[in-house]
C-alpha cells in the first residue's frame, strides 16, 4: 500500500474469505490495473488454496495488466531495491478505496479516502492515546475491511507497525495473540469485538502473558 501511495496510485482489496462471486463483483468496481494476490493461506491450521477464485477474478477484469516479472521491474541493475520516494501531491489526492460489507457504491467521492482523511486520526493518537515515537501498534484486520488502514497515520509519528498475518483467535502449543502482544511490547492494539468473542469461545486465555 505504501509503495502504491508513493507513486500516487490507489490501493484497495477484497477480504480473503469472500467467495468467487463476491470477489469478482468487488474487484470489478475497483477496476485495478495490477492485482497482487496470495495463492493460499492457513486458518486454524488448515490450508486453503485460492486458485479457484483468482482465475475467474482475473478474467473478469478488462483493464488488468499481466506481468510475470512485475516485482523485478522495481529493482536496480545490481538487484537492490531502492528506497521509496513519495510524490508530493495535494492532500485531497486519493490514497485508498475503503470497503465495508454495508458500503454503498453511489459516488466516487464516498468510496475514496484521501490524505486529509487521516488528520483526525492523528489527533486521536497524539492527544487521546498518547502514542509517540518508539511505540508499537498492532492491527490484524485484512484489506477489504474498513478499519485495516486505521493505524497507518501513526507512521508519521515514528511509530512501528506490527504486521500480523494469521487468525488472532488461533492457538497452537504456546503460541497465542496474547503472547505476541507481550513478546513484542505492543503499545496499542486494535482488536475487534468479534475477535474477543472468538478468544472467549476458543478459551484462548491471556494468563501468564499479561504482566
Amino acid at each position: 500500500m505504501l509503495a502504491a501511495t508513493s507513486i500516487g496510485a490507489i490501493w484497495s482489496g477484497a477480504l480473503p474469505y469472500y467467495g468467487t462471486r463476491a470477489v469478482c463483483s468487488i474487484m470489478q468496481k475497483i477496476d485495478p490495473k495490477i492485482v497482487i494476490a496470495g495463492d493460499r493461506a492457513q486458518d486454524y491450521g488448515e490450508e486453503y488454496v485460492y486458485f479457484d477464485k483468482l482465475a475467474p477474478m482475473a478474467e473478469s477484469l478488462p483493464n488488468m495488466h499481466v506481468s510475470k516479472g512485475f516485482l523485478e521491474t522495481g529493482k536496480e541493475a545490481d538487484g537492490t531495491v531502492p528506497d521509496l520516494v513519495f510524490e508530493q501531491l495535494p492532500t485531497n489526492h486519493p490514497i485508498t478505496i475503503n470497503l465495508t460489507p454495508r458500503y454503498h457504491w453511489q459516488t466516487k467521492a464516498r468510496r475514496i479516502l484521501c490524505r486529509v482523511t487521516f488528520i483526525s486520526l492523528l489527533r486521536d493518537y497524539v492527544f487521546h492515546l498518547d502514542l509517540k515515537s518508539g511505540d508499537v501498534v498492532y492491527n490484524d484486520t485484512p484489506p477489504g475491511w474498513t478499519v485495516w488502514d486505521y493505524e497507518l497515520p501513526t507512521l508519521s509519528l515514528g511509530i512501528t507497525q506490527f504486521l500480523y498475518n494469521g487468525n488472532p483467535v488461533y492457538e497452537k502449543e504456546d503460541f497465542t495473540v496474547w503472547k505476541i502482544l507481550s513478546k513484542y511490547k505492543i503499545s496499542y492494539a486494535f482488536i475487534s469485538t468479534t475477535c474477543f468473542d472468538g478468544l472467549e469461545i476458543e478459551k484462548v486465555r491471556c494468563g501468564k502473558y499479561v504482566s
